[in-house]
């Protein structure tokens, strides 16, 4: 058992530094391209209310982030949970094939308690109340002058 825990271990590790690597670039260059593609827009575009500096700070902030959330983080506990699933299950199934089939005919009603506590908790983040804060926030920095 220490053998299957270090080699869990540095497996988690070695995962955990791939995932942070891989989203750490995916960030820096969705924020560079963002980035550029605001300076590229024309002045007419910038004057518009709803393209104000500090609510494209705001974005080019948090975008990247919830794209780096998505991709990295949930891919990776997605994958996690997939391996650690399917491993259980053949192991359950060699080990005691009755009781494994015992398990997989509860595990729907498992996956329907899981689905229903995931849209209840995403209900409770919205996202638009943080950006018109920082709106807000950047307005106040901006006219401290």
């Amino acid at each position: 058992f220490v053998i299957v825990g270090a080699v869990a271990f540095i497996s988690l590790l070695l995962r955990l530094y791939c995932i942070g690597v891989a989203g750490e670039a995916l960030t820096r260059r969705l924020r560079e391209k963002s980035f550029w593609s605001i300076l590229n827009q024309e002045a007419q575009w910038l004057d518009q209310p709803s393209h104000r500096r500090a609510l494209l700070t705001t974005r080019l902030a948090s975008d990247a982030a919830t794209v780096r959330g998505l991709v990295g983080d949930r891919l990776a506990m997605a994958l996690t949970a997939s391996i650690n699933i399917f491993g259980g299950i053949i192991l359950a199934l060699f080990y005691c094939w009755r009781v494994a089939l015992v398990v997989l005919g509860s595990l729907p009603v498992i996956a329907i308690g899981g689905a229903l506590q995931f849209r209840l908790m995403s209900g409770f983040s919205n996202n638009k109340h943080y950006e018109e804060s920082w709106q807000l926030a950047g307005q106040n920095i901006e006219n401290i002058r």
